[in-house]
C-alpha cells in the first residue's frame, strides 16, 4: 500500500514544482494593483514562445519543462526540480554564450509584443479590472471542486483495490497472486487516467494573459450589443488583411443594425440570415460573403447604419452594379462613390428634389 500511495502521489503531481506556480491569491492581489490604470504590456518574452524557439534552435522536448511566475512576478522555467529565469534557461540550462542568448530572447520579446496592446480605454479597463477578478475567483472554485472530485475519486480507487485485494484472500495462493495483480494494475490504470484528467483540467482551466483575457472580455461586452466595446475592438486591433469588396464611407460607427450576429477578437462582426453567413463588417469596410441579393440587401442596410447614406464601392464592375440594385431596392436616397473611378461624379440613387 506504501508503494501504491507514492504511485498515487507521483501521478498526481503536476509536471513541475506545484509551489513554484503563480496562486490564486497572488494573481488577484497583482491584477488587482495592475488594472487600476491603462498600461501598455510588457514585453517580457511569452516562456512558451521562449521554449518554441528552444525546441527550433536546440532540439530540446518542450514536454518536460513547465513555467509559471515566481514572487515578483518575472517568468521562470521549471525542468526536473530546477528553476531557471529566461537568460538562465539559455545559458545555464542549455549552456548557450550570454550574447546569443540575448539575440533568442529579444526575437521572442518582439513575437510576444506582437500580442500586446495599446493603451485601453479607461473606463472599459477598470470594468475589465473587476471581471477579471470575478473570473479568478470562479476559476479558484471551480479549481477547488475539481480536487474534490478527483480526491475523491483516487480514494474510491484505492477502497476498491483494497477490497478486491481482501476478496482474494479465500482464494488459493496461485489464483490468489492472480487476482491481486490484476486489481493491482486496474488501480494503476484507474490512477493514471485520473492523473492525466487532472492535469488536462488544469492546462483546459488557465486564464489566458491580460492582454487577450481583455479582448475576450470586450468580445463578451460587444457580443451583447455593446458599441463601445466593438469600438474599443477596433481600436486595438492590428490591421485586418480581408481584401474581399467592401463598402467604405467617411465616417465610422460601431452599431449592430441586424439581430443576429457574431463578434471576433479584430471586432469583426459577422451576420447570419437564417442558416447563411452573409456579411462582414469590420474596421476596414462592409464585405459580401454570398453572392446573393439578400446578402447585398443586408450590407447596404449595415453601411447605411455605419456610414450613412455616401458610401464608397471598392470592388469589380459586378460588385457594384449589384450594390447599386439593393440600393434602388431600398428606397432611400443613397450618394454612391466608385473607388475604381475616384474622377468620376458619385451617383445619386433614388434621388428626390434637385440634382446634387
Amino acid at each position: 500500500m506504501r508503494a501504491l500511495t507514492i504511485l498515487t502521489e507521483r501521478l498526481s503531481r503536476a509536471p513541475g514544482a506545484r509551489s513554484k506556480t503563480r496562486s490564486i491569491t497572488e494573481s488577484l492581489t497583482r491584477e488587482s494593483r495592475s488594472t487600476a490604470e491603462p498600461t501598455r504590456a510588457a514585453v517580457e518574452p511569452d516562456p512558451a514562445k521562449v521554449l518554441e524557439a528552444a525546441q527550433r534552435l536546440y532540439g530540446i522536448d518542450p514536454k518536460g519543462y513547465s513555467w509559471g511566475r515566481a514572487r515578483d512576478g518575472r517568468h521562470r522555467i521549471y525542468h526536473q526540480n530546477r528553476t531557471y529565469n529566461l537568460n538562465d534557461f539559455f545559458t545555464k540550462h542549455l549552456g548557450r554564450p550570454y550574447a546569443e542568448a540575448a539575440h533568442v530572447l529579444a526575437d521572442c520579446s518582439h513575437a510576444t509584443a506582437s500580442g500586446a496592446i495599446p493603451a485601453p480605454e479607461r473606463t472599459l479597463w477598470r470594468q475589465f479590472g473587476a471581471w477579471r477578478e470575478a473570473e479568478f475567483r470562479r476559476v479558484a472554485l471551480q479549481r477547488e471542486e475539481q480536487r474534490k472530485l478527483f480526491r475523491d475519486q483516487v480514494l474510491e480507487a484505492r477502497r476498491l483495490y483494497r477490497s478486491r485485494k481482501d476478496d482474494a484472500r479465500n482464494l488459493s495462493s496461485r489464483h490468489r497472486r492472480v487476482a491481486v495483480a490484476v486489481a493491482r494494475a486496474e488501480s494503476v490504470t484507474s490512477q493514471l487516467h485520473i492523473a492525466n484528467e487532472r492535469r488536462r483540467v488544469r492546462v483546459d482551466g488557465r486564464l489566458p494573459g491580460r492582454n487577450e483575457h481583455y479582448r475576450q472580455f470586450l468580445v463578451h461586452l460587444a457580443s451583447a450589443g455593446d458599441t463601445s466595446a466593438l469600438a474599443e475592438l477596433r481600436r486595438i486591433a492590428p490591421a485586418d488583411a480581408d481584401q474581399n469588396p467592401k463598402v467604405a464611407g467617411a465616417q465610422d460607427k460601431a452599431v449592430f443594425p441586424l439581430p443576429r450576429y457574431t463578434v471576433d477578437s479584430y471586432g469583426g462582426v459577422t451576420y447570419k440570415i437564417g442558416e447563411s453567413t452573409l456579411v462582414r463588417d469590420s474596421a476596414q469596410g462592409v464585405a459580401v460573403l454570398q453572392a446573393e441579393q439578400a446578402a447585398y440587401d443586408a450590407a447596404l442596410r449595415v453601411a447605411l447604419a455605419k456610414y450613412g447614406r455616401t458610401i464608397t464601392l471598392r470592388g469589380d464592375a459586378k460588385f457594384v452594379d449589384r450594390m447599386v440594385e439593393a440600393a434602388k431596392r431600398s428606397g432611400i436616397e443613397i450618394v454612391i462613390r466608385d473607388a475604381g473611378h475616384p474622377k468620376a461624379n458619385p451617383l445619386v440613387v433614388n434621388q428626390r428634389g434637385m440634382h446634387r
